[in-house]
């Protein structure tokens, strides 16, 4: 999980919090059989990924909130997310089990990749602009089935296959000009604009998660953003449900477990990064929010970022 920012979950952590199986990775490509997450720390409030992915449910439901709306994905739905945009886990059934096509912006440059004149098309479905929720009919799924094994069949040979990085760039792209296909059926437009109160408390949580480390203060997030205090308060509740003050002290204290786990930072340099008076009120502001001192989570043989 990067420090400094909005939690933003790399692939393998996001793998690390499911019983996957089948998963093949190479070079920011991964093509996995994944299950609901076991471990939900850092997806139960916005968080940001180091990658695109390609979600097609293959049994159970799941509630996610991308972007502050909300979608339930069900059997046959594949649901598309970018890096950029922010995501929340809300909820998920026991039997919720999905194959995933992921890669990173690295991803397309290993596979050195300009695809001409349509090459803008292939991933514009990925804007907020268009809905992320896709429901495939029958052929498209067994259509998705086949170009997610083809690229595992390829990612798994290619080291002994003559060409085989070429055959694996082939299949990378067929399967993104699949998809993008898919599009022009299935990802409609959204709303040219959200309201202005949501567009609001997507730019606070985005300052929150910036300024975690410099500022904890309402009245300062309020200036930034030309509106009072209260008014800032009562539209974050509104639209998410928590107030600015939560979503400020939740940012402070995830990044705080993260540091902590850090064995080369101190709690006092800890309480320093994170702009505190000093490390006493640090450490009550810890206790508060934790139930534990930051000396005893540091010191803790299992610590969790819940």
């Amino acid at each position: 999980m990067k420090k400094g920012h909005n939690p933003i979950l790399t692939t393998d952590e996001l793998l690390s919090k499911t019983n996957s199986k089948d998963v093949v990775q190479l070079q920011g490509l991964v093509v996995a059989n994944t299950t609901m997450p076991i471990d939900t720390a850092g997806m139960e409030i916005n968080f940001r990924t180091d990658s695109f992915a390609f979600m097609l449910v293959l049994t159970g439901v799941s509630h996610i909130r991308i972007n502050l709306r909300d979608y339930s994905l069900r059997k046959g739905d594949l649901f598309i997310m970018s890096p950029s945009s922010l995501k929340q886990l809300v909820s998920s059934s026991r039997n919720m089990r999905c194959l995933v096509i992921g890669f990173t912006p690295n991803t397309l440059t290993w596979m050195g990749g300009n695809q001409g004149k349509n090459s803008s098309a292939l991933l514009e479905y990925f804007s907020g602009k268009f809905t992320p929720h896709w429901p495939l009919e029958a052929e498209d799924i067994e259509l998705f089935k086949h170009v997610a094994n083809e690229l595992r069949r390829r990612m798994q040979v290619m080291d002994q296959t003559a060409f085989g990085k070429e055959l694996l760039v082939h299949s990378f792209f067929i399967a993104l000009y699949e998809l993008a296909a898919m599009a022009k059926k299935y990802a409609y437009l959204i709303a040219s604009h959200v309201s202005r109160k949501e567009d609001l408390a997507l730019r606070f949580i985005d300052l929150a998660s910036k300024q975690v480390r410099t500022q904890r203060n309402v009245q300062e997030y309020g200036r930034q953003l030309h509106v009072t205090p209260n008014y800032l308060t009562e539209t974050v509740k509104e639209i998410t449900g928590k107030t600015a003050g939560e979503f400020i002290d939740y940012f402070v204290v995830l990044e705080a477990k993260t540091m902590l786990l850090d064995s080369t930072l101190t709690i006092a340099q800890v309480a320093e990064e994170l702009n505190f008076s000093d490390q006493s009120f640090f450490g009550k502001f810890f206790k508060r929010h934790v139930g534990m001192s930051p000396k005893q989570y540091k010191q803790s043989s299992l610590p969790s970022l819940l």
